[in-house]
């Protein structure tokens, strides 16, 4: 009997859902957050913008690393970048939120979303290529 998907197909399915989740898990509760720690509306339209940008400027990147390390290692680096920076932002920045300034919980977001960025790009390109 034929299993119903292969396992690496299962795989590469869950890898594209949780790059479209991790673009939009911040937009309910970071605008409050960062409000309180006293970000301006710039300040978070930067952390909103900046996966995407890092996405769209690592792309080639990536496909030069896809060509020389493999699809396999590629793969698993993005999904390594691209959870911790979903846990950075969603899990252990907001419980650590007090801990942190107005420009340190900046400089965090920043960091974590682009850690997803660039995670997002190496799965998005493995995906496709």
């Amino acid at each position: 009997m034929q299993p119903i998907m292969d396992w690496k197909l299962g795989a590469i399915y869950l890898a594209n859902f949780l790059c479209c989740l991790i673009y939009d898990i911040i937009a309910p509760f970071y605008p409050i957050e960062a409000q309180d720690k006293g970000q301006s509306n710039l300040r978070i339209g930067v952390v909103f913008t900046l996966m995407p940008l890092v996405t769209f400027l690592m792309s080639p990147v990536v496909s030069f690393a896809l060509r020389t390390a493999g699809r396999r290692l590629t793969f698993s680096a993005g999904n390594v970048l691209m959870v911790s920076g979903m846990q950075g932002v969603s899990m252990t920045l907001m419980g650590a939120a007090d801990l942190f300034d107005g420009n340190a919980f900046f400089g965090m977001s920043c960091l974590s979303r682009a850690l997803a960025g660039a995670g997002t790009a190496c799965v998005n390109t493995v995906c496709t290529a």
